[in-house]
């Protein structure tokens, strides 16, 4: 989990494990691939987001197998904001991009979907 503002130094291959690959665990966090990818588990999500608002996740690529970005309000109260900028996806398998729910903040700027 992560819960302040991060900046990848390599690719993460999370395929084994089964969970979410990185989770964001506070308001205000910008997840910064680097140009890196993340790979995910199958059938759960890349990156994961809970309702936390402010988050930006930007320049790098990534592999679902599940959902890329499970962006949900799960707690309730205020919606919470996701930026999504200059993020590409390989969905090569079976994935979605971005999984939105209770959440009305969504903003998706520059990606792209490849492997469909």
């Amino acid at each position: 989990m992560i819960t302040s503002s991060t900046t990848l130094i390599g690719n993460l291959d999370c395929s084994a494990t089964s969970d979410a690959a990185i989770y964001i665990g506070h308001d205000g966090v910008t997840l910064n691939l680097n140009g890196f990818w993340v790979k995910g588990a199958n059938g759960y999500d890349v990156i994961d987001n809970d309702g936390y608002n402010g988050t930006l996740i930007k320049n790098g690529t990534l592999k679902p197998v599940g959902e890329a970005i499970g962006f949900d309000n799960e707690y309730g109260g205020n919606s919470a904001t996701l930026d999504v900028v200059n993020i590409e996806g390989d969905y090569s398998y079976y994935s979605f991009g971005v999984d939105s729910e209770n959440s009305s903040g969504l903003t998706v700027l520059d990606g792209s979907i490849s492997g469909m």
